[in-house]
């Protein structure tokens, strides 16, 4: 199972009998200072009648209160308050976050060449190496990964930048035919720098790159789906909303009847059963005499008037028109680019 990277923290032990110890050492702070007794005193002229008369001071008693440490302890924190629960779902816990266990193969340790053999350029074999070491996992993972379609152990883009750096039929050609005759001379002869064993193990995996883009394009697909999918359902919901919807239509009679009611006895544009949505935009520019109310407030007012007579609240009156949000998206959905986005995906999809 592979671990949860998270900042361990150890809560302090809390301490016993820390507040005994502060009691001990007021209580000895109290009690440091010494009582004084005056001797007796005699006068010369009360000696003679033998009467003694004796002076004494007895000293106060300290009714001081504990100290406020003795009174209240220590609150303790949330982490020595808490303790593990035990949780009945381990068991679908362990199926969810378990990964394979991968045995790595036991090879016997090599000790480093002093030489090897480069057949690519330096450029291509700087970038290759670092690639492969960026990984940081053992080459039996990347090969399970691979063969298994798991982005756990190697995520979707170390993938597709294996795909991106694959061996070209040229290179791969070059570290085949030295690997060969390498092998034809017993392994005597220098071994391959870790770019070029790292390209001819990828190429050693049968059909890498099928395997890569099948898994590229299983983690792709439902992304663009989804996108070509929220694009047509909002023109949908836009659409349905302007044919279907009660309060647009009584919203347009509004206007209807307000537009016939100005233009009157206008052969040309009085007495119509319909008008140009156009016109909308232009309500707003359409003043009342004082210049204080346009159109477009007075027809929103006639509106909201209306319902309020049919037993409607004003919180509760809708929206006559879509959401502007939504009209904006679907004005600028290109119909062309999500078919040809269907398209890809189908044809990838019975290519595979």
């Amino acid at each position: 199972m592979k671990p949860l990277y998270w900042t361990r923290i150890l809560a302090p032990k809390s301490s016993a009998g820390k507040s005994a110890n502060v009691m001990s050492t007021s209580l000895s702070d109290e009690t440091d200072g010494t009582s004084s007794f005056p001797a007796a005193s005699t006068n010369n002229s009360d000696a003679s009648n033998g009467e003694i008369q004796s002076s004494s001071k007895v000293p106060e008693t300290n009714n001081a209160s504990p100290p406020a440490s003795m009174e209240t302890e220590k609150r303790l924190g949330l982490w020595q308050e808490l303790e593990e629960t035990s949780l009945d779902n381990l068991e679908e816990f362990t199926q969810l976050f378990s990964r394979q266990v991968i045995i790595p193969k036991l090879r016997e340790k090599v000790e480093k060449p002093e030489k090897t053999i480069k057949i690519l350029d330096c450029k291509r074999s700087q970038n290759v190496g670092i690639f492969a070491k960026s990984l940081h996992v053992e080459w039996d993972e990347i090969e399970c990964a691979i063969y298994h379609c798991d982005t756990s152990i190697v995520s979707l883009e170390a993938m597709q930048k294996i795909l991106e750096i694959k061996a070209s039929d040229e290179e791969l050609m070059q570290i085949r035919e030295y690997a060969e005759s390498s092998v034809t001379n017993n392994n005597n002869a220098i071994p391959l720098d870790q770019p070029e064993q790292f390209l001819l193990r990828i190429s050693s995996i049968s059909f890498f790159s099928e395997r890569i883009s099948c898994i590229v394009f299983q983690a792709e697909f439902e992304e663009h789906y989804k996108c070509v999918s929220r694009k047509l359902k909002t023109v949908k919901q836009t659409c349905e909303f302007l044919m279907e919807s009660e309060e647009l239509k009584h919203l347009f009679s509004i206007i209807l009847t307000l537009g016939n009611f100005m233009n009157g006895g206008n052969r040309t544009r009085g007495q119509a059963d319909g008008f140009g949505l156009e016109i909308l935009s232009k309500l707003k520019d359409v003043k009342s005499a004082d210049t204080n109310t346009t159109l477009l407030h007075f027809i929103i007012r006639t509106y909201i008037s209306q319902c309020r007579k049919s037993g409607i609240i004003l919180q509760e009156i809708k929206l006559p028109i879509p959401d502007p949000a939504d009209l904006d998206k679907a004005v600028i959905v290109d119909y062309d680019d999500c078919r040809m986005q269907l398209t890809m995906l189908r044809s990838k999809t019975e290519g595979m």
